[in-house]
């Protein structure tokens, strides 16, 4: 098990993640590594992958790189089962959805065994996640929505019988995917509009941006084009907000995504010269994202 030392690491070190807060979570980790056993220094490079994936220009083939390393080392078992979740995670970004669900079921197993409900629950999410993706990236059959379902509904009761209502919402979310997958649209507008709700409740304001963006994608999809570039655009504003505050804080991956969703409402109201815009701006963010990777094929898998 973790100890004092690793636990407090761990609590500082995502705190200031969900800040975005991500020069101040390098200088941790520098500060924590030489008062740290051997064994426990895993964990700081465990942490140290984590931020490679998460900085403005992420660098996923050193981040799994640094994870493979720890996995070569034999960690123990909670230790492993966050690095098979994070090499989840990686392929996932990747649209390596197969690799993806292979890691997290590992990872899954393993908090299985430590009885780590919430970590279980956070795992079956991001199953339910890549299932969803892998179907919508046509890589798999409509049976990979059924498997998504099940995955968050298994989520969602182990979130109700912990009483984490926040880690429940974000399921919630996921939910809203697969039903707007299913052409569920007053599902999944249902779901999505609830969530934005709860985001601003919450304060929740990069979380919004995405749940927007989502909303925006359903609007669209309904032919209420003028109704998604409000969506788009509040989300963007929201980035926008957040990247003033905390430059560290860009994500270009998102935004760029955002700017496509854009270009496509925007087109569907005959506003061709802006649409073109976005599309470039979406393009320009795809190309910052990509260019760090150095493995072909993670390029050629990022791009796609």
């Amino acid at each position: 098990m973790t100890t004092a030392a690793v636990q407090d690491l761990l609590q500082r070190f995502f705190d200031l993640l969900d800040e975005r807060s991500l020069s101040e979570c390098a200088a941790l980790l520098d500060a924590a590594r030489p008062a740290l056993s051997e064994e426990e220094r895993l964990w700081v490079d465990y942490l140290h992958a984590i931020l490679l994936s998460e900085q403005a220009s992420r660098r996923w083939d050193l981040a799994q790189m640094e994870l493979e390393q720890i996995l070569a080392m034999q960690p123990p078992p909670d230790l492993l089962a966050r690095v098979h979740l994070e090499l989840g995670l990686i392929a996932d970004y990747l649209g390596e959805y197969a690799s993806a669900i292979e890691h997290y079921q590992q990872s899954r197993d393993l908090f299985r065994s430590l009885d780590d409900r919430i970590y279980q629950a956070k795992v079956l999410k991001n199953i339910g996640i890549a299932h969803t993706r892998a179907f919508e990236r046509r890589q798999t059959d409509a049976d990979a929505l059924a498997h998504a379902l099940a995955c968050h509904r298994e989520s969602l009761a182990l979130c109700r019988a912990i009483g984490d209502e926040r880690l429940a919402a974000t399921v919630e979310l996921e939910l809203g995917t697969v039903y707007k997958a299913l052409g569920q649209w007053p599902e999944a507008r249902a779901a999505y509009s609830a969530r934005a709700d709860k985001c601003r409740r919450f304060g929740w304001r990069r979380s919004l941006a995405l749940t927007l963006n989502n909303l925006g994608e359903v609007q669209h999809l309904v032919g209420e084009e003028a109704q998604a570039e409000a969506s788009y655009r509040e989300a963007l504003a929201i980035l926008d907000e957040l990247r003033s505050q905390k430059p560290g804080a860009a994500d270009p991956y998102e935004e760029a995504d955002i700017q496509a969703n854009l270009a496509q409402a925007l087109h569907g109201q005959g506003q061709t010269e802006s649409a073109r815009r976005a599309s470039d701006r979406a393009l320009q963010l795809v190309e910052l994202s990509r260019a760090p990777l150095q493995s072909e094929a993670a390029r050629v898998g990022f791009f796609g």
